[in-house]
């Protein structure tokens, strides 16, 4: 899938592992040329690829978010979740301080979840994320994104990226199977409560969430009813 140029030429045309590789924002790339281009950089070295990766969401390289998907399906979900990314991810989608940031972590989700990474552009609005209708979340990859969860809910704090935050969140609720409507839910709880300290705007977010995953799935949250119920009168008299 990923053609990983010769060590001359890459010393030719690519940045050093220690940096990743900074595309102009103009030029469009696919997930598996932006990989290579941090593959070329790492002289095909996955991890430290990964790490550069890692490095390039923390920082709001777009490119990173492009690469995700390719170096994922490249390297495998076991050791993206030995990578720092997820750490990297959950840093940056808290991130009050880079608008760049969170976008290039929401967008990295948003490719996980079938979406495209695309969009190198600087706006952070809903549409830089497409989502394919017809894509599924892996079942491989549900365990990482449920990790992600509170990290994304508290994302809805940041005005600049909250319209894209509640697009991921939305999918995110609409991909992962039913079995993860408890684990969904619990996270859920701990910050729509009036007595979570969580900011308005996270516990609106995880209302939208709610009512996303209630479409999705009203069945199986017909059978956590009875825990939501004391929540949800409790934010009513809010």
């Amino acid at each position: 899938m990923v053609r990983v140029i010769g060590r001359a030429r890459a010393a030719e045309s690519a940045p050093s592992s220690s940096s990743p590789p900074v595309l102009q924002q103009q030029q469009e790339k696919t997930p598996e040329a932006a990989l290579n281009d941090y593959l070329v950089a790492a002289e095909g070295d996955t991890s430290a690829a990964a790490e550069d990766i890692s490095s390039g969401i923390r920082s709001g390289d777009v490119n990173a978010a492009v690469a995700l998907p390719a170096l994922v399906e490249y390297v495998g979900v076991p050791a993206l979740y030995a990578s720092s990314i997820p750490g990297a991810l959950s840093a940056a989608l808290r991130d009050g301080g880079s608008v760049h940031a969170r976008s290039t972590a929401l967008r990295s989700l948003g490719a996980m979840l079938g979406g495209g990474g695309g969009g190198l552009g600087g706006g952070v609005s809903l549409s830089d994320v497409n989502f394919d209708d017809h894509a599924s979340v892996s079942k491989s990859l549900e365990p990482t994104l449920m990790d992600l969860l509170p990290s994304l809910l508290a994302c809805f704090e940041f005005k600049e990226t909250s319209e894209m935050a509640r697009g991921v969140a939305e999918r995110l609720m609409e991909g992962l199977n039913s079995h993860a409507t408890a684990g969904i839910v619990e996270h859920l709880m701990s910050v729509m409560s009036s007595k979570s300290g969580a900011k308005w705007q996270v516990r609106v977010g995880a209302f939208r969430c709610l009512r996303a995953r209630a479409v999705a799935y009203p069945a199986d949250l017909g059978h956590v009813m009875h825990e939501l119920i004391p929540v949800l009168s409790d934010s009513v008299s809010d």
